[in-house]
């Protein structure tokens, strides 16, 4: 089944790409990946512009401490993670899948015209 990717998430994925030195990736996985995300979701994308898994960001329960980022649990298991914390997780997810991984934020996503 082929997911139809409004055009405005395709031109985005591919200036997101290029913001984190991918230009010539694919921005089709991003894409859609971004069309269907919610907000405080975060893609692992490799070089070649595909998702291979997500993140995303807690809320603190204390109004004192830090945002943080997690990787979500269907990506642990699936590469058998140790780390949940994305600043260890992207490292053991980057070792698991033997190529570079990096985070692109939903956030980078929104703009004029945005339907979230």
């Amino acid at each position: 089944m082929t997911v139809k990717v409004h055009p405005y998430y395709v031109d985005k994925a591919r200036k997101v790409l290029k913001r984190v030195s991918v230009p010539d990736a694919d921005p089709m996985s991003l894409a859609a990946w971004a069309q269907d995300a919610d907000d405080d979701k975060i893609a692992l994308i490799t070089a070649d512009g595909k998702v291979v898994g997500q993140a995303r960001y807690v809320k603190p329960d204390n109004t004192f401490q830090p945002i943080l980022a997690f990787v979500d649990k269907e990506t642990t298991q699936k590469y058998s993670l140790d780390h949940q914390r994305l600043d260890l997780g992207i490292i053991e997810l980057s070792h698991a899948i033997d190529e570079p991984v990096v985070d692109v934020r939903r956030s980078y996503f929104r703009g004029p015209g945005t339907k979230k």
